[in-house]
């Protein structure tokens, strides 16, 4: 079994449980990712249950979540605002005004993350929304037994990281960052 196999099952096995369920991240900032990137279109990279790419598309904004586990969508959720995809292997997508990828990057195997990030670039005309935690997962040895976070490394790391592709990265209120393209 390859690595994108392997990572999609830990997925699908997590997000078959309630307790990993119960929280969304995303949630916590998408009212300060909203204001900050003030777009008409955004990818919600990594949407999990997609509680936020319909937050998005409640408040105007037209939205489409991607991820590889499709039974992370909560069940009512819209499958024509979804893209089942491997973000370090996205298909070819129209490009949006803006990203929003929140509790994802630590969960990138190292390996893919210049890809993640270069295909999150490629796909967003200004600018992304990041929120990445700096710390180990609680709920992956509970469930699959293993860690859920494979990247961790310090917010400058991923500053710089950003700055690979981005022009300018800003830090917020909430503690995420916004990475900016001058066009």
């Amino acid at each position: 079994m390859d690595l994108t196999d392997h990572e999609r099952r830990k997925y699908e096995a997590c997000w078959a449980d309630d307790k990993y369920r119960e929280r969304s991240p995303a949630m916590e900032h998408v009212v300060e990712a909203y204001a900050i990137l003030s777009c008409n279109s955004v990818y919600d990279f990594g949407c999990g249950t997609g509680r936020s790419t319909r937050w998005w598309n409640a408040h105007g904004v037209d939205a489409v979540g991607i991820d590889f586990a499709r039974n992370a969508l909560d069940a009512d959720f819209p499958m024509d605002n979804f893209v089942e995809a491997c973000l370090w292997d996205m298909p070819r997508m129209d490009v949006k005004d803006g990203g929003f990828c929140c509790d994802v990057m630590e969960h990138i195997p190292p390996q893919h993350i210049d890809a993640v990030l270069k295909g999150i670039f490629d796909r967003t005309r200004y600018g992304c929304y990041f929120s990445i935690s700096y710390r180990p997962d609680t709920h992956g040895k509970r469930i699959v037994g293993a860690p859920l976070h494979l990247s961790i490394y310090p917010k400058t790391w991923w500053v710089e990281k950003l700055l690979y592709f981005w022009d300018e990265v800003e830090h917020t209120a909430k503690g995420g960052l916004v990475a900016w393209r001058h066009n």
